[in-house]
């Protein structure tokens, strides 16, 4: 076996824990969200405002779970600290805060063509752009927000 197919497996095998760390914490997010979300919704709060607050409350979590959890770095200085909250309030935010949003709108309508249950068509349009932001967020993450410019990374080894 070549020297570049044992680096390939290793750097293959700390993505997918890396993956499965953040798949974890999503997980946690989602609940969080969801939760508060569904019982703003039916306690009669704006769909929009009551996203705002629940995805509010899971990103606090989130950056604290990821950044140590997930991506395994410290900021090394103030300075990197503050590179990596507002470019993390940045990708999350538009995740959030405009993919998500649009999505849920986007697919209500079809949704509700499948059933008339509210919190059906509440928890599967939020579901949707959880989806959309899912995505959106690994991506951004990795490339951007706990890149490793800046950081120091906690340790490689699982």
């Amino acid at each position: 076996m070549t020297l570049g197919a044992v680096v390939a497996g290793r750097w293959s095998a700390v993505r997918q824990h890396q993956v499965a760390r953040f798949l974890s914490v999503g997980v946690a997010n989602t609940l969080i969200d969801i939760v508060i979300y569904t019982c703003l919704a039916l306690a009669g709060v704006p769909i929009l405002l009551a996203n705002f607050i629940s995805t509010s409350a899971g990103m606090t979590f989130s950056f604290a779970a990821n950044s140590r959890f997930t991506f395994r770095t410290r900021p090394s200085s103030r300075r990197a600290l503050l590179r990596q909250v507002v470019s993390f309030l940045v990708v999350t935010g538009v995740g959030l805060w405009a993919l998500q949003p649009l999505v849920i709108i986007a697919v209500t309508p079809l949704i509700e063509t499948v059933t008339s249950t509210t919190s059906v068509i509440l928890v599967a349009s939020k579901l949707a752009g959880i989806v959309v932001g899912l995505v959106w967020n690994y991506v951004g993450y990795r490339l951007v927000v706990f890149a490793p410019g800046g950081t120091t990374a906690v340790t490689l080894e699982e």
